[in-house]
């Protein structure tokens, strides 16, 4: 049976593409599983794959991306300056099937644009989360042994003590400094300092099976200039340091640069999208289209694609916290109650938790008067403490009456205290 995907672009953010839906004269579509990888070029905002020779089972990924080996510019907004897609438009990484076969029919592949000015991304922010990949002590390659040998030095260790990823007008440059500690002439240890400078170049990875793998980095030709070092043995010692170094992370050169720029670039995302309240679904993958470099930073297109779900949804209210739960209160008087005389009693109001007083505090008495129920209040100052002259009465309650003989039984209801705070559970207890 054929697959056939619609893609769906809301351009609402990014303004790379015009609202008609065109998205390039061509694109490259392929599929890979059980079968052979299957192409499908198209020039509209549907990809059509025909009946494979076997549906492929498992896991399989997904790359649409400018079909090769060369795109006309796509129609832009705003003109003159046409974008042009020479990268990927969606990568999926590994996907385990149904999710594509045979219910990729009439699916949608939902692609959300982002403004290059929220994904522009400095040098300077590049270099800071480079610095824990490049930095530390790495193993001398073996091969180094012969080529210093020509100077009568025997290595022991590299230590990389610096790194710095620019475009100095003329492309991209990384810069690696440290000290390579030698044993020279056998019996002196010596450090030489040295710097190693990488020009490369870096562009859609037309990867699917890794989404982290924005882009891809290729390395070009090195130079090594090292104190103490002459240059012809330093000209021997460069391509291996490229090839065979492996960084303190367990990474070689190229992979710690991919993985610099693929992080900033990953970080960069969630800062262009939560101006509008948006975040990417769990299941969408980030892509560039393009790839441009300046002095000062780096400028990827990017895109959301998602096969799966939105990829993009509201970020969730941040839920508004319980109130916290009422404080009890610590309360104590003396003298103890003393009944049908006036006394003047002295209360201390506390936080139960910390034991700090609790000012204005209410204190309320519920006292017994053959003319009934009287209240006396007042309020604690400062220190929690609050003092006042009160005759504490209790009353003889019938509880039951013998209609036959008049035998009644009683009982007695003593003065009742009550304290309550603002913020505090209210405390209350019998004065008997």
């Amino acid at each position: 049976m054929a697959y056939t995907i619609n893609v769906a672009i809301n351009d609402n953010l990014g303004g790379l593409f015009l609202a008609s839906g065109v998205i390039a004269p061509a694109l490259n579509a392929s599929l890979a599983g059980g079968a052979p990888i299957v192409n499908t070029p198209s020039a509209a905002a549907t990809l059509v794959f025909p009946a494979l020779p076997t549906n492929p089972t498992g896991t399989t990924t997904l790359l649409v991306d400018a079909a090769p080996p060369a795109v006309p510019p796509i129609t832009a907004v705003p003109p003159p300056s046409p974008a042009t897609i020479t990268g990927d438009l969606f990568r999926s990484g590994p996907i385990t099937l149904p999710a594509i076969s045979p219910a990729l029919v009439a699916r949608n592949l939902n692609v959300v644009t982002l403004p290059v000015s929220a994904t522009t991304t400095t040098f300077a922010t590049i270099n800071a989360g480079a610095a824990g990949s490049f930095s530390g002590s790495f193993p001398i390659p073996a091969s180094w042994l012969n080529y210093l040998s020509f100077a009568a030095l025997n290595p022991n260790t590299g230590t990389i003590t610096g790194v710095a990823l620019s475009n100095p007008g003329a492309g991209l440059v990384l810069t690696v400094t440290g000290v390579l500690t030698v044993t020279q002439f056998w019996f002196v240890t010596v450090n030489h300092n040295f710097t190693l400078t990488v020009p490369f170049t870096a562009g859609p990875s037309h990867d699917a099976t890794d989404p982290n793998r924005i882009l891809s980095v290729s390395l070009g030709g090195a130079t090594l200039i090292a104190t103490g070092i002459p240059n012809f043995v330093s000209a021997l010692i460069a391509p291996n340091l490229v090839s065979q170094l492996t960084l303190p992370n367990g990474q070689n050169l190229q992979q710690a640069l991919e993985s610099s720029f693929n992080s900033a670039i990953q970080s960069a995302v969630p800062t262009g999208l939560a101006p509008v309240g948006l975040q990417m679904t769990a299941t969408a993958t980030i892509s560039a289209l393009a790839f441009t470099s300046s002095t000062t930073g780096v400028t990827p297109t990017l895109v959301i694609s998602d096969l799966i779900g939105t990829a993009t949804q509201p970020i969730p209210p941040i839920p508004t916290p319980p109130p916290p739960s009422p404080t009890s209160l610590s309360v104590s008087y003396s003298p103890a109650p003393q009944f049908n005389s006036s006394v003047f009693y002295y209360f201390t109001v506390k936080n139960a938790a910390s034991g700090s007083p609790v000012a204005n505090a209410v204190v309320s008495i519920r006292n017994y008067q053959t003319i009934g129920v009287v209240y006396q209040a007042g309020k604690t100052d400062a220190h929690g403490k609050l003092t006042a002259s009160l005759k504490l009465e209790k009353i003889t309650v019938v509880i039951y009456r013998n209609p036959k003989n008049g035998h009644e039984e009683t009982k007695l209801e003593y003065p009742y205290l009550s304290v309550s705070a603002h913020g505090y559970t209210s405390y209350s207890s019998e004065l008997s």
